[in-house]
């Protein structure tokens, strides 16, 4: 990954050399245009565009269905971010790549967001606890964060439209808040209070911020495959619990899943962590509340909960 990383990065800089050293086209006058921005993956995109409205173009960096982590950003990336306004990404866990981009970015040009800072603990959310889940958009109340950081950056870009930006992402933060009390209701009066996910471990945010315990056959995004010992204790916890679903993520597959479900009898149900979205689902309009909102359906069945 590195050898193919450091190619593209140096295919980069020589474009860029040979750039400068065409002639300089001939002066046109100004074109009046909106903010532009890059961001890394679905969240940051989703919130961006939604807080720029029609006065921000927006361009997901990573393509949908694509995997976050380890994605190798390509020469043509570079010249994309080089070129916007800003580049939006979520921190160095979820984009280990970042950093590189980061790195090559001309700060009087191209402003970085770094929406990390959102998930620092400040009290009023019981998900911000003792975890280092990169996932930080699955809790609600960091989203509303992200979306301020967004707004915050966009201002100061372009401060005539300040109040345009503040209002969209008040806008969102009230979608947000009202999505963070359907799930609180809807996920109260449950028979259970744990589930398990047969995947890598992402919403440990989202159960945390609602109470509840949750089990995931891979303990770090960093690693490929669950162990045995995990598998065989995740088995052992549905037998003595009578537990009936086991969730997946949509876009990594459902083999783990399936092997827990198929030892207990126990169903399949999809979700989706977020960080990114099948083609069809992007082309067809998909939002981050959209996305929620079917989780929240496969959670109250998978805990068993009562309308």
């Amino acid at each position: 990954m590195r050898r193919a990383f450091t190619r593209s990065l140096t295919v980069f800089v020589l474009a860029l050399a040979v750039a400068s050293c065409q002639k300089a086209p001939a002066p046109t006058a100004p074109k009046l245009r909106g903010l532009t921005a890059v961001a890394t993956i679905f969240p940051a995109y989703d919130f961006a565009r939604t807080i720029g409205g029609g006065r921000a173009s927006v361009l997901m960096l990573v393509p949908p269905g694509v995997e976050t982590h380890e994605y190798e950003p390509r020469p043509d990336d570079f010249v994309r971010v080089h070129g916007a306004d800003f580049f939006i990404y979520t921190g160095p866990s979820m984009e280990p790549w970042a950093g590189t981009i980061v790195a090559g970015v001309d700060p009087q040009k191209t402003e970085v967001i770094n929406l990390g800072p959102a998930a620092r603990p400040q009290g009023g959310s019981p998900g911000l606890r003792a975890t280092s889940d990169p996932h930080i958009w699955l809790d609600f109340f960091v989203a509303a964060k992200m979306a301020d950081l967004v707004a915050e950056g966009f201002s100061r870009r372009d401060p005539s439209n300040r109040e345009f930006y503040v209002k969209n992402a008040g806008g969102l933060k009230n979608a947000l808040s009202a999505l963070d009390a359907r799930y609180a209701s809807r996920l109260k009066n449950c028979k259970r209070d744990v589930f398990i996910h047969g995947g890598h471990r992402s919403f440990d945010r989202l159960a945390r911020r609602y109470g509840l315990r949750y089990e995931a056959a891979v303990d770090s995004f960093r690693d490929a495959e669950p162990l045995p010992a995990r598998m065989a204790e995740l088995a052992r916890l549905m037998r003595d619990t009578g537990i009936k679903y086991v969730l997946y993520d949509e876009l990594e597959g459902a083999a783990t899943a399936s092997a827990l479900a198929n030892e207990n009898g126990a169903e399949l149900l999809a979700v989706n962590s977020a960080h990114t979205v099948s083609k069809g689902d992007f082309k067809n309009g998909a939002t981050f509340a959209s996305i929620m909102e079917k989780n929240l359906e496969r959670l109250e069945r998978a805990l068993e909960c009562k309308s």
